[in-house]
């Protein structure tokens, strides 16, 4: 009986795992993530230069000293304007020599590695931008028609109401009052006359095909503007503002540990671990009952189950079957892991990845499996074309749903009673504790880690039971596919 399930179980593996097919798509995640990274790169540095913004913008400014139409014009000025290039070029500069120390970095790479650092500081070449200032009864109507034509990058009309927002005399006067003024830009809207502007809003005219790095820019210049005139206005100093936002302050968390010593820890990484191995499990769990689910179908429909039966027990072609693909289920596992910790130990991270969960982990995935596992071998038996199975998928979508709903009360607070309420629900239960096991900040009870096993075990053994009942007599039918009630129906057949 062994040899025949042992023998059926080979040769599951071997026709999945050692297809060209399986192999590919093995190495392909990884190896997409890294062409990903590697593409972008290269994409970012010898990528073209970033045109400059070159044109005219019309300003319609009724407010208070004009405020939205110096910020755009102090803004655009060529002097300020190269003054912003040349700090983007420090930045470039700095990074340089981040990267390649003392070392001179290839000429043939110097103007590629300066764009891709303007790239990611959105810097570009100086803009040749020109403001003319509108008077207030001009016709916005031609106006617009000029932005129509091409003649006008943009049109900005600004009220006072765009700066006061009806708040300021209350903040200023040391009145409470409700929160920061916002400031909404109102684009391509139809109006009359600068009136017609609410509290907080100027209006943005702007042709469809603007560069989203040009409307950035606008946007930015005026919301600066004006948010330095409300600080005037309530006593407060832009410029001595800004400084005081601009101080550093940096943590250097240091986690001491129960022996007393103390460790840095990457604290993105602690949060991103159990989310990565619950996925890893998800993923691994579902893509091997996956492979049972279409390679039963596949069996079914061309009469090889009729010949595989008539040598051997449907309990032992299920059992066969199951270990074949749970073994291919777990050199996923194993392979991603390995990527894993050798990427974590190139960065220098190994020594904040829980080592000790990893055997947790196999036999956690080893339950997921075959908890999902015998779902798709129940379903693959009972049908014979995929899209019969697509209407009994309603167990195994809701298994998969349930664990993503339960994760995010569990990372934050892994201790408390809806976690380990969790923890006791199959089929959650191994996705729940490997991302409560995953967190050097918490550490599972023996008593949890031996019930939760217990009761994932329970869950295991119903799960296959029924499908072991609906496998024996579906494998067999053909013609019209059972629904759900009647999957439930055979249940009841000895």
């Amino acid at each position: 009986m062994i040899e025949k399930i042992l023998l059926i179980a080979s040769r599951e593996f071997r026709a999945t795992a050692l297809t060209p097919a399986f192999i590919i798509g093995l190495v392909f995640f990884p190896l997409t993530v890294v062409i990903s990274g590697v593409a972008a790169g290269v994409f970012s540095v010898f990528g073209a230069e970033t045109e400059p913004m070159r044109g005219t913008i019309a300003v319609l400014d009724t407010s208070d000293g004009q405020v939205v139409a110096d910020g755009l014009e102090l803004n655009y000025h060529p002097e300020n304007q190269q003054s912003l290039y040349e700090n983007a070029q420090r930045s470039a500069d700095l990074a340089k020599q981040r990267a390649f120390g003392d070392r001179e970095i290839p000429e043939f790479l110097a103007p590629a590695f300066e764009r891709a650092v303007f790239g990611l500081l959105q810097a570009r070449p100086p803009a040749e931008v020109t403001i003319e200032r509108l008077a207030p009864e001009v016709d916005l109507e031609g106006q617009k028609s000029r932005v129509d034509g091409g003649e006008l990058i943009a049109l900005v009309v600004a009220s006072e109401a765009s700066v006061d927002a009806g708040g300021l005399t209350e903040l200023a006067a040391g009145e409470a009052g409700a929160g920061e003024p916002s400031l909404v830009p109102v684009d391509e809207r139809t109006i009359e006359a600068v009136s017609d502007l609410g509290e907080g809003e100027y209006l943005l005219v702007r042709r469809d095909d603007m560069k989203q790095l040009d409307l950035d820019e606008i946007r930015s210049t005026i919301e600066r503007a004006v948010r330095n005139k409300r600080y005037e206005r309530v006593g407060i100093e832009p410029l001595l503002l800004r400084r005081v936002n601009r101080l550093p302050l940096n943590d250097r968390t240091t986690v001491v540990a129960a022996a007393g010593v103390e460790e840095q820890r990457n604290e993105v990484l602690v949060q991103l671990l159990p989310v990565g191995f619950a996925v890893l499990l998800l993923f691994s769990a579902v893509l091997g009952g996956n492979y049972l689910l279409l390679g039963t179908l596949e069996e079914k429909s061309s009469r090889a189950m009729e010949v595989m039966l008539s040598c051997v027990s449907t309990r032992q072609l299920m059992v066969g079957k199951l270990i074949g693909q749970g073994a291919v289920g777990l050199l996923m596992v194993v392979v991603y892991l390995s990527v894993g910790i050798l990427a974590a130990w190139g960065s220098g991270v190994l020594q904040q990845i829980p080592l000790g969960m990893l055997p947790w982990l196999v036999l956690y995935f080893l339950m997921a499996y075959a908890f999902l596992g015998s779902i798709m071998l129940a379903v693959g038996s009972a049908v014979t074309e995929i899209r019969e199975a697509q209407a009994l998928f309603a167990p195994v979508t809701a298994s998969m749903i349930l664990p993503v709903l339960m994760m995010a009360p569990v990372l934050q607070d892994p201790d408390s009673l809806l976690s380990r309420v969790f923890s006791h629900i199959p089929p959650g239960t191994p996705f729940v504790m490997v991302a409560r096991l995953s967190q050097p900040a918490h550490e599972v009870p023996i008593w949890e880690l031996v019930t939760t096993t217990a009761v994932g075990a329970f869950g295991v053994w119903v799960a296959l039971s029924a499908a072991a009942k609906i496998f024996r007599v579906g494998v067999l039918m053909y013609g019209k596919p059972p629904s759900l009630i009647g999957l439930i129906k055979m249940l009841r057949y000895d």
